[in-house]
């Protein structure tokens, strides 16, 4: 079918697409890598956050019942400022490291992405029919199997690291606080570790299916391709026409500058070449005229009107045809049979001179 997407996405396909905000990112990739910088965070700080959490607490017990059954406009912004003093302390690290995290990976997947068109208002948003397409579609089905499988990876890696957990935890009984609240911050960040394991293997699976419906999404049909290439490199009548008003201008500046030549050579038929050489400006003879066929008639003939020697050399027309083009210097392996040329042409205006 002419319609069929079997060609693969172009270069421009790939731009424009990036343009309207369609580009490869993997949700579940984001949500693994900022889990890792959570965990990360929590089991290098959850010492430092336990010591401020203890002050916190020890302040208020020591010093609530004064503050709490005193308070005042003064002592309002003192309660505010240990509260979010404390809760920044706590949590502040954290946090930040889940947002640098959050931040990273979707520069690691997306780079730097402003498209306003993608916030524009479209018709097939509202569209009855395309929101049930995009209900029913495969992405939705992938993603709900996804969910699924992921609830049911978390309470299957949560009972087995939790029943061991508690009936461990009854052992506790007779230990000090503090060792109890390592034993539960070690099982925590252990648990978090093996549902970032689980959450890493369905990261790993969504960012294949993303890339497969990424890479369908943007297949081209043949015709798109075509028309693609006839709007980038232009179509082809016009680019004929084009071509052809360009020779034909060209034509013209040539036999404008056919009266300042010296000679033109030429073979019989095919090939016409003008030269003209002044020592004061050129190093060497410069072509300011070429022609074959028909064009090198019309150069012959403007010759003859202004009075401009024609001398047949039918191999050095040929090679000076296929060496050089207008503007150009006549090559130096071709230098001495131009000047034999040309002094033979001089050597005649002499000669009328006289």
């Amino acid at each position: 079918m002419a319609g069929e997407k079997t060609e693969q996405p172009t270069q421009k396909k790939r731009k424009d697409s990036r343009k309207e905000g369609e580009v490869l990112k993997s949700q579940e990739v984001n949500s693994s890598i900022t889990m890792f910088g959570a965990i990360l965070a929590f089991s290098v700080l959850w010492r430092s956050m336990l010591d401020d959490l203890t002050y916190f607490y020890t302040d208020i017990f020591r010093n609530g019942f004064v503050t709490f059954s005193n308070i005042t406009y003064e002592t309002i912004p003192e309660i505010f400022s240990l509260m979010i003093k404390t809760l920044f302390l706590v949590s502040g690290p954290i946090v930040m490291l889940i947002l640098v995290s959050g931040l990273f990976i979707n520069y690691a997947q997306v780079g730097v992405l402003f498209t306003p068109k993608s916030i524009m208002p479209k018709a097939n948003r509202v569209s009855l029919l395309e929101g049930l397409k995009r209900i029913f579609s495969a992405k939705t089905l992938m993603n709900f199997v996804k969910s699924l499988l992921k609830v049911a990876a978390f309470i299957f890696i949560g009972y087995l690291t939790i029943e061991p957990i508690i009936q461990t935890t009854t052992n506790l009984v007779t230990e000090n606080l503090q060792t109890a609240i390592e034993f539960g911050a070690t099982n925590m960040i252990s648990l978090a570790i093996k549902l970032l394991i689980a959450m890493a293997f369905v990261s790993i699976v969504d960012y294949i299916f993303q890339w497969f419906q990424f890479e369908k999404k943007l297949k081209m049909s043949k015709q798109e391709v075509k028309d693609e290439h006839k709007n980038t490199e232009g179509n082809p009548e016009i680019k004929s026409r084009i071509k052809r008003i360009q020779s034909e201008m060209s034509a013209s500046r040539m036999m404008q500058a056919i009266p300042e030549a010296d000679v033109v050579i030429a073979n019989p038929t095919h090939y016409a070449i003008a030269l003209q050489y002044d020592k004061n400006k050129h190093n060497a003879p410069i072509v300011v005229a070429r022609g074959a066929d028909f064009l090198a008639k019309k150069i012959k003939e403007k010759a003859r009107e202004f009075e401009i020697e024609i001398v047949e050399k039918r191999d050095l027309a040929q090679a000076l045809y296929k060496v050089t083009r207008v503007g150009d210097e006549v090559p130096i392996e071709l230098f001495d049979a131009v000047a034999e040329v040309l002094a033979y042409v001089y050597s005649l205006e002499t000669k009328k001179m006289t």
